[in-house]
């Protein structure tokens, strides 16, 4: 078995144990691998004659795969379960790096083997998954860190250039407003963003523990994101006032290493989460 990230190996399962939970007739629960975007093309005709593509596919597999149908074998007749093995069978034949399960989720076993599948699952790629719950923990860390400056740093500096700026300047003064509510409005974002990662970080498959990385890894890129463009933005803002003749020269002079600072916060925050994935 092979996965080549966290986040393939918890979708794939997920996606497998859903359709086999979904519907009547037997299912390939779970291929894990590569080229699985022709996992679904077993036959182009509709008889139980493996199609060309798939059986090369099944000749380029470079890593051994477990194929695992997972069903209730009495929501479907004899007929059905005969061509689905005849498949199965076909594959195996075809490359000695396809092995094949059938869980029974109809039996008492039935649920207890489907878990015991998943944990083995889980436990070989328990180095991947742990290195992906470590790297958003981290990523989680530099959220915090970042609304820290944004609420304790960056807002009360907007209010003090604004203290700065004469009052006749009434541009620049708004503009400095809405950036200090702005820092505090994304402080509040990110800290609520970071409270969401406990629950993906918690799931489980049936009754398997299993982070749910692939959520985590996207809650820390979409609460990131806006926040990482609109300080890229005030950083060039606030350069570009040092160089305005308009603004005026306590303003100018008030900015001071600002747009250093915040450059250098939104950096340290941006290498924590693209280390989420």
């Amino acid at each position: 078995m092979k996965t080549s990230s966290p986040r393939r190996f918890r979708a794939g399962l997920l996606g497998a144990i859903a359709l086999a939970c979904a519907t009547s007739s037997l299912i390939m629960a779970n291929i894990l691998g590569e080229h699985f975007s022709h996992r679904y093309d077993v036959t182009a005709t509709g008889e139980h004659k493996l199609s060309a593509r798939t059986a090369a596919m099944l000749r380029s597999l470079t890593h051994d795969y477990r194929l695992v149908v997972a069903v209730d074998l009495s929501r479907i007749d004899a007929r059905a379960r005969e061509r689905v093995v005849d498949v199965m069978d076909q594959l195996r034949r075809a490359s000695g790096r396809i092995a094949s399960d059938v869980i029974d989720t109809g039996r008492a076993d039935g649920p207890k083997a489907l878990d015991a599948l998943v944990q083995q699952l889980a436990d070989a790629e328990h180095d991947t998954l742990q290195a992906q719950v470590n790297a958003i923990n981290g990523a989680a860390g530099a959220m915090k860190t970042l609304a820290g400056f944004l609420e304790k740093e960056l807002a009360p500096e907007m209010e003090r250039l604004r203290q700065a700026t004469p009052a006749d300047k009434e541009l620049f003064r708004t503009f400095f407003d809405q950036r200090a509510a702005a820092a505090r409005l994304a402080a509040q974002d990110l800290s609520r963003a970071v409270e969401t990662l406990g629950e993906p970080l918690a799931a489980t498959i049936g009754e398997v523990p299993v982070p749910a990385t692939d959520r985590a890894s996207q809650k820390v890129r979409e609460a990131c994101r806006p926040i990482f463009d609109q300080l890229a933005e005030l950083t060039r803002q606030l350069r570009l006032i040092t160089t305005n003749e308009a603004a005026p020269a306590s303003t100018r002079e008030a900015v001071g290493t600002l747009p250093d600072r915040v450059q250098a916060a939104k950096d340290a925050a941006s290498a924590g989460a693209d280390a989420a994935g």
